[in-house]
């Protein structure tokens, strides 16, 4: 009776067989399960960099303009002041070019970084779609000079790998030898010979003395861009930021 249904069990099984080869539609199981690919979304963030002779590669230090390779042949020469120039239409045009910053109207005083004196304006940039004003250039209103520039981003990096957020601590072990002052309410991280001082993200009452450990563990909240060469920089004793 066994050997009676072996032949027919065979060909059915043969054809089977043959017909999964010849037909293109049939796939397994394993076949027709594709992959998934899931496209991973960078948000690249734009990053401007501090530095002390330049921000974002744009020149806007103070530089001597009297005739290059000139030296003073007279006592005249010598004793006039060497006239200084800051490029700072240069870099309000790099701000005016960025496309993730923008202009943005300041609607209370508490949102400047640093209490204006009389004589100053301030003019804020904030990333497109955000309120905060993550940089603010302060002038003078008389000749439109630029005071000073702070950058409050946490992305804003300078040239010796300081954030925003940082604690002071931190900071200071990138930085070595820097001094600290307190202006109109706010503490200030300066060198005499630099550029680049750092806002710490606390106020101070006019009587108030700062307290090295206490600032250690404090913020900054922001990088601040000032000309050493400016009258009013931390360096000149008599006249503070």
């Amino acid at each position: 009776m066994k050997n009676k249904y072996r032949l027919p069990i065979a060909l059915i099984l043969g054809a089977a067989l043959l017909y999964a080869c010849n037909n293109p539609n049939q796939t397994t199981a394993t076949e027709s399960e594709s992959p998934v690919l899931i496209e991973e979304v960078i948000e690249e963030t734009e990053v401007w960099i501090i530095q002390e002779e330049s921000i974002n590669d744009v020149p806007i230090a103070s530089s001597d303009v009297s005739t290059p390779g000139k030296a003073p042949n007279s006592q005249t020469d010598a004793d006039t002041p060497v006239e200084k120039k800051s490029n700072v239409d240069d870099f309000k045009e790099a701000l005016s070019n960025s496309v993730e910053i923008e202009t943005v109207e300041l609607e209370s005083v508490t949102e400047i970084a640093i209490p204006l004196e009389e004589t100053q304006t301030v003019v804020a940039f904030n990333k497109k779609g955000q309120a905060n004003a993550v940089i603010q250039v302060v002038s003078d209103m008389s000749t439109g000079d630029i005071d000073y520039i702070t950058f409050a981003d946490k992305h804003h990096l300078d040239e010796y790998d300081v954030q925003a957020g940082m604690t002071v601590k931190e900071m200071k072990r990138l930085r070595k030898d820097l001094k600290h002052m307190k202006h109109r309410g706010k503490a200030f991280y300066y060198h005499d010979d630099s550029n680049i001082m750092y806002l710490v993200g606390a106020s101070f009452s006019d009587g108030s003395e700062l307290v090295e450990a206490d600032l250690d563990e404090m913020e900054i909240s922001a990088i601040v861009w000032k000309d050493k060469n400016h009258e009013n920089h931390p360096k000149h004793k008599k006249n503070k930021i």
